[in-house]
Parts: C-alpha cells; structure tokens; sequence
C-alpha cells in the first residue's frame, strides 16, 4: 500500500482474507529474479505477501510500505514463518537505500493510486535511482477496460466475497464507480457488507493508464520497456489483455 491507500481496506486482516488465492504471479516474479538478480526491493509490499513468498525461496528483499498497519501484520507473519526479510516505512514516491538493487517491484495494479503526472516522475526518479545498470524494474497495472470505465455511476457491482478473518461471517464487497475522462481517474466508492449488513463506505481513487501512455512515461523518465506481457504466463500483451505486465530497464 502506499500513499494513503490503506483505508481502502478495513485491515491487514481483510486485505489478506482478500487476496489469500492470489498466488499466481509469485512464479513469475521468481523467474524474473532468477534472471536478474538479487537483491530485490518490494514498492508497497503492504502485509508482505508477495515479499515474504520470496524470502521463503531464500531471496534477498527488502519490502517497503508507507502504512505501518500493513508492516505490522507482515512483521508479525515474519515473526512466525521465521524468515529473513527487511520491511522500511516509507513512500514509494520518496525513498533512499545506500545500495542499488537489481530487481524492483511494484505488484497488483498499486502504482494507479498515484493520480498526478508529478507523483509518477517522483516514483520513476526514486527507481532510477535505486536500480542497478543492468537492474529491472517490474509492475503490473490495468489494461484499461471501457465497460468499467462507462458503468452507470449509481448501479452496485460485486467485487468479491471472503470469510471475515474475525469469524463474524460471510464479508461482500460492492462497488461503484464513476470514470472522469478529463483526469482520467476512476473514482470508486466500496461497500462492505458483514452478513448483508452494510458495515463501512470506502471512497478511494485509481488513475487510469492507457498502454501507449505508460510506454511513453517510461521513456521520458529514463527507461525503456523490455517486455510487455497480457499475464503472468508471459503471453503477449494484446488488446483482450486484462493487465499490462511491464517488464523495464534503464535506457543506455
């Protein structure tokens, strides 16, 4: 999680009850590594999961998140599988290590809570200058998707439904969500619901980013793309993809 977007879940506890099946890109994050090198930094690495996952492999990484309720929840789970990793509060926009490291990460779409043009050349400057020369920088955001983006502002759709991690029951997670075209940010509002019983709104904001646009950012912020991927399973990126799985080093 990063700049102020841990409200977008009740807690550490929900947001692993959330994501506890999202396992699928921990592979391909370990190829890559395997191909690049260590060590590892984790951009928002949030309750660890995917950070903690390659500690588990014997991995080198650090993990970084601006929320000290999610760095709790990850230390806590550090604690109890008994592994080396090093978890640092800061912002992703605004961090510093006396090293470099050869392979960045930025999983999950989590790079779209930053709204502003400025935010996203703080975030690039930081990686930049944190990765080594022959270092890789590697995150996953939306591929845009035009049904979301022209939903009927007042219609709920259904995000997900998990077991509440307190045992109170069954939790189902609504949304609602109203695209700006002249920001491009997709406002969203999130209801959550403790057997159907309304329990908290959540007003929250991602910015959208169309293909050739973060190609072009990239560019102009001192890097190339090396590979662009539809999924985890490396096949093309295309425009039925549902991410853009972005592969990038520093231009020479």
């Amino acid at each position: 999680m990063n700049k102020g977007d841990a409200h977008v879940y009740l807690d550490g506890k929900h947001y692993d009850a959330m994501h506890q099946d999202l396992e699928d890109d921990i592979p391909f994050y370990i190829e890559c590594i395997e191909k690049y090198g260590e060590p590892v930094l984790e951009l928002a690495c949030g309750t660890g999961r995917v950070s903690l996952a390659l500690a588990e492999e014997g991995i080198d990484v650090t993990g970084l998140d601006i929320s000290e309720e999610m760095l709790q929840r990850a230390r806590n789970k550090v604690e109890e599988k008994d592994v080396d990793l090093d978890l640092v509060k800061a912002d992703m926009t605004d961090f510093s290590f006396e090293k470099t490291f050869n392979t960045i990460l930025l999983p999950v779409n989590t790079m779209q809570v930053l709204l502003d043009i400025e935010d996203y050349e703080a975030l690039f400057s930081n990686v930049h200058d944190h990765l080594s020369e022959d270092g890789r920088f590697i995150f996953q955001i939306f591929n845009p998707d035009l049904s979301v983006m022209m939903r009927d502002p007042d219609e709920m759709f259904e995000v997900t439904e998990y077991d509440d991690p307190y045992g109170r029951g069954k939790v189902e997670l609504k949304e609602k969500t109203r695209y700006d075209s002249s920001t491009q940010i997709l406002h969203l509002t999130w209801y959550y619901y403790l057997e159907e019983e309304l329990q908290k709104e959540i007003y929250w904001n991602l910015r959208i980013l169309f293909p050739k646009e973060i190609d072009a950012l990239l560019k102009y912020n001192g890097f190339e793309v090396e590979n662009k991927y539809g999924n985890h399973e490396r096949d093309d990126f295309t425009d039925d993809s549902s991410i853009q799985l972005i592969v990038a080093k520093k231009k020479d």
